[in-house]
C-alpha cells in the first residue's frame, strides 16, 4: 500500500492528501481539499534538482512515520512542544 503524503490547505488550514506533480521540467505540489478544492503550488523551478536531492538523501516515498518537522498547523506536532522564537522556513 502506497504512503500518503499530506499538506496543509491555504484556504482552511486543515491537514489534506497532496501529491507530487512535474510539469514543464517544474515540481509542484497538488493539494486535494474536500472542503475547499483542489489548489497547486510550484516547488521546484528544477525537477531534475529536486529528484536528485530526494534520491542523496535516500527519500522514500513508501515510509509511513511521523514527521520530524514540527509545525503549528500540523496535527502531528507534540503537545509538549511550543514555539519561543519562531522562524519562516523557505
Amino acid at each position: 500500500m502506497a504512503a500518503v503524503n499530506f499538506g496543509i490547505c491555504e484556504k482552511c488550514r486543515k491537514p489534506v492528501p497532496a501529491t507530487h506533480v512535474i510539469r514543464d521540467g517544474q515540481v509542484y505540489i497538488v493539494k486535494d481539499c474536500p472542503d475547499c478544492g483542489t489548489t497547486e503550488a510550484l516547488i521546484s523551478t528544477n525537477a531534475a534538482v529536486w529528484q536528485r536531492k530526494r534520491e542523496v538523501w535516500h527519500f522514500d516515498p513508501e515510509a509511513v512515520g511521523e514527521c520530524g518537522l514540527n509545525c503549528l498547523t500540523c496535527s502531528t506536532t507534540p503537545a509538549w512542544f511550543s514555539w519561543t522564537s519562531p522562524t519562516a522556513v523557505t
